[in-house]
């Protein structure tokens, strides 16, 4: 974590001066995080030998990335330096901010940023507010410089230990919810034990294996995801183009996705009871279904389907359908 070091760290006794002190000249922690100390990044030593600290992972061990906790708390200036250096290593090196985006952090150092908004509105269907809310959590702000795209979520290490497991906080809202994480601008993360719809709070600072079954409850829906996620360039992280669809009911939420010819649609009852009689407003000519979900189960039986499919429809609580289409 750039913010802070832990107390046993070599720095708090060979460089002090690196550290951020109080009046009384002790090292402080951030916020009321007692367990570590603040580094002081007015301190253009510690920024260097930070920058190569984080070189010897790139140079020597090879990796690709960084997902950087508490983002925010470090200067936009340093990471600049640091990502600067890693590129002449790896000039595709992949940086991801543990924040709600800001336009100083996506303008050069990081490719992503946690998608909160996204987040925050998926809590709310789970209880039952209108979906049209969700539409706020798929539209890229300015804060997502050129390039730059949001990492959506439902889950992560927070979440899970501070506010309960995706069983919990989702119940039967999950499998839609997860699919928008996908098909949605951006990247989506699956966090520890999420393909096993595992209802337990991981510990946070002790060790707390999963205990894995042997027929995750939510694996064959993430290996769908993932081949549509990859296999439909409409799809592509960087894509930011989106279109909600019309519907004659607002509890169906629907959007669709093109680039260089190719096209996703996704279509949802994300509403708690069924639906009747309901028309999307779309073209599907040369379209077919690549994945539905009936509010039980999972199909990724491809099939070619027209707008007679989408007219009058009944939906069951949570049903959802990803549609492409190539031209």
């Amino acid at each position: 974590v750039a913010n802070h070091a832990g107390w046993d760290n070599p720095w708090i006794t060979e460089h002090e001066d690196w550290y951020v002190h109080n009046d009384s000249g002790e090292i402080i922690s951030p916020y009321d995080w007692t367990d570590t100390a603040k580094l002081n990044y007015d301190n253009y030593e510690m920024r260097a030998e930070m920058i190569r600290c984080m070189q010897y992972w790139v140079e020597d061990m090879g990796v690709d990335g960084f997902r950087c906790d508490h983002a925010i708390g470090v200067p936009a200036s340093f990471w600049n330096a640091a990502v600067y250096q890693f590129k002449r290593v790896n000039s595709e090196i992949l940086m991801l901010a543990e924040t709600s985006a800001a336009k100083p952090l996506t303008t050069y150092a990081f490719d992503s940023c946690y998608n909160d908004k996204l987040y925050g509105q998926s809590m709310m269907i789970n209880s039952g507010v209108a979906t049209s809310s969700i539409k706020e959590g798929l539209t890229m702000d300015f804060n997502y410089a050129e390039g730059s795209f949001p990492m959506n979520y439902l889950d992560n290490h927070d979440k899970n230990s501070y506010e309960g497991s995706i069983a919990e906080r989702f119940k039967k809202t999950y499998e839609p919810l997860l699919a928008i994480t996908y098909v949605a601008p951006g990247m989506p993360l699956i966090y520890t034990s999420d393909e096993e719809g595992y209802d337990h709070e991981i510990e946070f600072f002790e060790k707390d294996a999963v205990k894995w079954d042997d027929h995750p409850k939510y694996a064959e829906l993430i290996r769908a995801l993932s081949a549509i996620k990859t296999g439909n360039k409409a799809l592509d992280a960087t894509n930011t183009e989106l279109s909600f669809l019309e519907s004659d009911n607002s509890k169906i939420f629907s959007f669709s996705r093109t680039l260089d010819g190719n096209t996703v649609i996704f279509i949802a009852n994300l509403y708690y009871d069924p639906v009747e009689g309901v028309t999307v407003d779309m073209d599907l000519t040369g379209a077919k279904c690549v994945l539905h979900y009936d509010g039980g189960k999972v199909d990724t039986t491809e099939k070619e389907v027209t707008a007679d499919d989408f007219a009058k429809k009944d939906y069951n609580a949570y049903e959802f359908y990803i549609l492409t289409i190539d031209k």
